[in-house]
């Protein structure tokens, strides 16, 4: 009898998430998703006031560069800068090939959520909040056994996706060489 072939990239490259099968790993993932709700904001680093970098100006159907735009910034009276939305938090997302034909892995969690921006009209003076929509990731290890195995996954994931990705992990010891990596490190 044949052994079953394996069904995604992440799988048939050595990546068997074994933690799946482990109670620690569903208390992690309920934990962040409570987590992910509550504090998104801080998770992202979304400021409370507006930046620069949340601010277009068109005109004549153009974007302005940085510096035509910061002038409009500093002159008009900004509106209070809403929230940030969670949209949803989707466990075990499927992570697709560039043309949808196979699954590469599974995010543990993928976390849509809509971030405020701000779109000026120099033609019509009008000043408008838009809420963008975005993406983040998470990869949960109940604990870290090999730290080169843990990148490559991430990395084959970074590959296929936009965003930030995240470990967490009640084990804290490769958290500086994640961060060094800018794959942010969560202890859950």
């Amino acid at each position: 009898m044949s052994k079953a072939k394996d069904r995604t990239i992440q799988q048939r490259l050595g990546f068997m998430d074994n933690d799946l099968k482990s109670s620690k790993h569903d208390e992690i993932m309920f934990w962040l998703d409570n987590a992910v709700k509550k504090h998104l904001g801080e998770l992202i680093g979304f400021e409370d006031e507006w930046r620069l970098r949340d601010f277009y100006v068109t005109e004549k159907g153009r974007e302005l560069r940085d510096n035509n735009k910061e002038s409009y910034f500093n002159f008009i009276q900004l509106p209070k800068k809403p929230e940030i939305e969670v949209e949803k938090c989707i466990w075990e997302h499927p992570i697709m090939s560039g043309k949808g034909s196979y699954i590469v892995g599974f995010a543990d969690m993928k976390v849509d959520f809509l971030i405020p921006t701000l779109q000026y009209n120099v033609d019509d003076h009008k000043l408008s909040i838009y809420k963008e929509k975005r993406s983040i990731y998470f990869e949960v290890k109940s604990t870290i056994s090999s730290l080169g195995k843990l990148i490559r996954q991430v990395r084959m994931y970074q590959s296929y996706t936009n965003g930030k990705w995240f470990v967490v992990s009640p084990d804290t010891k490769y958290s500086s060489a994640l961060e060094s990596q800018e794959i942010f490190h969560i202890e859950s």
